[in-house]
Order: C-alpha cells, then sequence, then structure tokens
C-alpha cells in the first residue's frame, strides 16, 4: 500500500469512525469466513470448522481490536483522546492548573515574571506606604491588602 494510500485511509478513519468500523467487521467476518472455508476442506464439518477458525484467530471482538490497534491512525486517535482528558483535568483541578500555568511562566519569561506579580495595575507594591497615604490610610481592595500598614 502506498504511502499515500495509507495517510488518505488512515485521515478517513479517523475523521468517520462508523464507516471504519463497518469496514472491519465486514474485513474480519470475511476472514473468519475464508479460515472456516480452509478447515472444511481439510475434512472438518461446519461446526468443528468454526470452531477451529475461533481457536486459531480468538473472537470476533478481538480480532477486530487487534485491527484497529494497527497503524499510525490508532496512535494519533490514542494521542488526541488522551489530549481531551487532559484538558478536562485541567479545567476540573484548577489549583493544580494556576501551579502549572505559573512554573510554565516561570520557565519561560524567569525573574522577569516577578516584577510584575505583586503590583497593582499601576504599578505600586500592593503593601505601598504610598499608596496608603494618598489614599488617606483606605487601602483600594481591603481584601488584597488586609496586612498593610497602616500610618494613620
Amino acid at each position: 500500500m502506498s504511502l499515500w494510500r495509507q495517510l488518505t485511509y488512515g485521515l478517513r478513519s479517523l475523521v468517520n469512525r462508523a464507516k471504519h468500523d463497518r469496514d472491519v467487521a465486514e474485513e474480519v467476518e470475511q476472514y473468519f469466513e475464508e479460515a472456516e472455508a480452509d478447515w472444511r476442506s481439510r475434512g472438518l464439518s461446519a461446526k468443528d470448522a468454526t470452531r477451529a477458525a475461533r481457536l486459531e484467530a480468538g473472537s470476533v471482538t478481538v480480532a477486530k481490536e487487534r485491527v484497529n490497534a494497527y497503524g499510525w491512525e490508532n496512535t494519533a486517535r490514542n494521542f488526541f483522546g488522551d489530549l481531551r482528558f487532559a484538558g478536562r483535568q485541567l479545567l476540573k483541578h484548577k489549583a493544580f492548573t494556576a501551579t502549572a500555568t505559573l512554573t510554565l511562566a516561570l520557565g519561560k519569561v524567569g525573574d522577569r515574571l516577578w516584577r510584575r506579580v505583586g503590583r497593582e495595575p499601576s504599578g505600586s507594591p500592593f503593601n505601598s506606604i504610598a499608596q496608603l497615604e494618598f489614599e488617606r490610610g483606605i487601602p483600594r481592595n481591603p481584601f488584597i491588602n488586609a496586612r498593610a500598614p497602616n500610618p494613620g
């Protein structure tokens, strides 16, 4: 099978999973029919040929799983499924997400990050005495500045 054909077949199976499942079911069914016919040609009865084919290849479900586990599209399907699961977990566990984001930001930006963290949008630190003097000892946000020194 050419590389282009493998690529287009794989992309189609990723996009249209139902058709892919039908194709695999037909392929596995045809395999078992041919295996049964081979055992009957060796002189077994129909019932014994069916049993021998199943013993040789396993159940139909196992055969379908083997076919689906083969190829690059299975790896891509698993990767995107894992990516979706990771995204759901990040949305579910906000504290871990914040910690991981801060760690990634520190790795990317380094110490420059701390120049902005811990400051008001104006650029002054939260606990700035100059800010408290300017606002007559009443902080703009008392919940954030609860431990700010009060000069008055």
